[in-house]
Formats: structure tokens, C-alpha cells, sequence
């Protein structure tokens, strides 16, 4: 799956921020 079109369909957005997937995706907070 094209990781542009994941964040599309779980955010609505292709451009969203590091952070916010970072944080989702494996757990990091800075």
C-alpha cells in the first residue's frame, strides 16, 4: 500500500505532521 494514500485514509490529510504519526504509529512523544 502507497504510505500516501494510508495517511490520506486515516487522516484526510497526505501532509500531516511526523509528529502526530510518529506518536500514533509507534508510540514516541517529544
Amino acid at each position: 500500500m502507497n504510505t500516501k494514500f494510508a495517511l490520506l485514509a486515516r487522516f484526510e490529510n497526505p501532509t500531516v505532521e511526523l509528529k502526530q504519526v510518529s506518536q500514533e504509529f509507534f508510540g514516541i512523544t517529544s
